[in-house]
């Protein structure tokens, strides 16, 4: 119990009260519950019990003076009326007989219900039932002497029995109802023992608490209230009050706390000054290195500018190299066409003047042919004219051959005197194309060895722009790493500002102690 907590203490005593309530509780629903089991005993085995047997009573009753009414006094409308009557009152007597006789509790009743029933069935039987016979049959001399002999006796016999069973269920009922009184007293006494055990656990439970309580506190809680409060007010220079040989309460952990933030309070008070002066210097050489840097980062991009500028003219000379690279290829492919248009011309040149040659020839053959067909003509003018009259077609005829033959001859003569000019113009034409072949051959090696210059200047050009670039790029990362450390100088010098109004601010609050 001493090393228990609180918390196990507040759980125990409440498993007390719990336990307390339950056995107070359970012992009044057992005894609720007991008594009416007594009521309901005493209802349905007693009191209806007691209820039928009197109707029964009271219906044979009816029943033997109706009877007895209807021979002293006969009368068919009311014989008839008797008679019904009597049949009822004999059907709820069977009935309530058998309800009666279902439940019967004890041997003694069941006994004495059994004698109550077979005297009623022989009062119903040999009594009612031949009296009823002899009434409708208007035999009152039979029905007077069994009502005399039979009715009679058994009738009072049957009262006696109900009178018995009606005393030994007013009997029961008070045996009943003395042992639920009985058992009523007994709950009384258990919960009134559960509850002053409650109690008394419940004392000693609180008071072993209390003392616990303490124990722990070391003192009134008022006391550990107060020193707590001053505390949080910043004194430390008080004095706890501990009891001696004290060392787990409260007040005791008070004491220490109050020893302890004295000392951690009195450091932080003597660090909080040199961490003040600490960040002044640090908030100046920041600002000074948050100078130099900005200086720096603004002379690199300057640099970088500049760098940008000379990639951007070093990539305009590669591009222009690059487009008189493709003119020249593009011309020394022109000269080579031009060449092999020059070969093309001079050997058609010389194909159109071996032509001329061979029209020459073809055009002495037809002077030749003229010259003969002139000479055939004449000889047949000869001959015409030697002929006289009869010839003088001839002579016509010979004379249109001579005529066309000296215009074949004139043509012919015409043609080679044109032929001889071709000829000449051709061969100087070919010596000129000729001539220009070979300056077109001069041009393609020139421009060969320009297109070949300006590839050597290109390729130059691409890796100047290539080197620029990375020189460039190298530049535009130490532009980059030069402002996130111009970034970092600024956000040190911001840290280093708010690490000093903190470390005013942490002065400013320790000042609130006073040790």
């Amino acid at each position: 119990m001493p090393h228990l907590t609180v918390r196990s203490r507040l759980l125990i005593l409440t498993g007390a009260v719990a336990a307390i309530l339950a056995g107070a509780g359970g012992a009044g629903l057992f005894g609720v519950a007991r008594s009416n089991e007594a009521l309901r005993d005493m209802y349905v085995g007693r009191a209806k019990a007691l209820q039928n047997i009197s109707t029964i009573d009271e219906l044979i009753t009816q029943s033997h003076y109706a009877i007895s009414d209807a021979v002293l006094d006969p009368s068919a409308q009311k014989t008839q009326s008797v008679l019904d009557a009597t049949r009822r009152r004999v059907g709820r007597v069977d009935e309530l007989l058998s309800a009666y006789a279902r439940d019967l509790p004890d041997d003694k009743e069941r006994k004495l219900a059994t004698r109550f029933a077979a005297d009623w069935r022989t009062l119903r039987d040999k009594g009612f039932a031949p009296t009823a016979s002899y009434l409708a049959a208007n035999n009152l001399s039979e029905a007077q002497w069994v009502v005399t002999q039979q009715i009679e006796p058994t009738v009072k016999a049957v009262k006696s029995e109900s009178t018995e069973l009606r005393a030994l269920q007013l009997t029961a009922a008070q045996q009943e109802y003395d042992r639920a009184r009985e058992l009523g007293r007994k709950v009384q006494w258990l919960v009134c023992a559960f509850i002053l055990g409650g109690i008394a656990l419940v004392g000693v439970l609180c008071a072993s608490m209390a003392r616990a309580l303490f124990r722990q506190l070391g003192g009134e809680p008022a006391l550990a209230a107060e020193a707590v409060h001053r505390v949080a007010k910043g004194d430390l220079q008080f004095n706890v009050p501990v009891a001696p040989g004290d060392t787990r309460s409260v007040m005791y952990a008070t004491s220490v706390m109050r020893a302890r933030l004295a000392s951690v309070i009195g450091d932080i008070k003597s660090s909080t000054e040199t961490i003040a002066t600490a960040t002044a210097g640090i908030n100046s050489g920041n600002s000074d290195l948050s100078a130099r840097t900005e200086e720096h980062a603004a002379s690199i991009q300057q640099t970088s500018a500049s760098m940008e500028q000379l990639a951007s003219t070093v990539k305009a000379n590669a591009d222009h190299a690059q487009q008189a690279r493709t003119l020249a290829t593009s011309a020394s492919d022109k000269a080579r066409e031009g060449d092999r248009a020059v070969a093309d011309a001079v050997r058609r040149m010389t194909g159109l003047s071996a032509r001329s040659a061979q029209i020459g020839e073809i055009t002495s053959v037809i002077e030749g042919i003229a010259f003969q067909t002139n000479l055939l003509a004449l000889n047949a003018a000869v001959e015409a004219a030697r002929a006289g009259t009869t010839g003088r077609g001839f002579a016509v005829v010979a004379q249109e051959v001579r005529a066309l033959a000296q215009r074949s001859s004139q043509s012919a003569r015409e043609i080679s005197a044109l032929l001889d000019d071709v000829t000449t113009e051709v061969q100087s034409s070919g010596k000129t194309v000729k001539a220009a072949g070979e300056t077109i051959v001069e041009l393609l090696g020139s421009v060969t060895g320009v297109a070949e210059l300006v590839d050597a200047i290109a390729t130059a050009s691409r890796e100047q722009s290539a080197g620029i670039d990375q020189i460039n790029d190298a530049v535009s990362q130490m532009d980059r790493m030069t402002q996130k450390n111009a970034a970092l100088v600024q956000d040190a010098a911001f840290a280093a500002a708010a690490l000093e109004k903190e470390a005013h601010q942490l002065r400013q609050s320790v000042q609130v102690f006073t040790v």
